[in-house]
């Protein structure tokens, strides 16, 4: 389950930064506009802490990314490691 964990913040963080970034926003820009703190935001994008869907939510929904597909891609990326060992 940790594996799992770790994969799904490594995806996200991976997510908000690259949109953030093809966006031209800085981290305190996206913080302002998701109404977040921009520790918050740079916790997600360097996968420290374990933010709160609650907090996750209106980042993804001012990105346009899917929180979905992170879990989904990190589900599958886990699936995949697991047949490696």
């Amino acid at each position: 389950m940790r594996m799992l964990m770790d994969a799904v913040k490594k995806k996200l963080g991976y997510m908000v930064r690259s949109e953030r970034e093809r966006r031209g926003l800085s981290q305190a820009k996206l913080a302002e506009q998701a109404g977040v703190s921009t520790r918050t935001i740079s916790d997600i994008e360097t996968c420290n802490g374990n933010p709160e869907l609650a907090t996750l939510i209106p980042i993804a929904q001012f990105l346009d990314i899917s929180i979905d597909a992170a879990v989904q891609d990190a589900v599958s990326y886990t699936h995949l490691r697991a047949h490696e060992t």
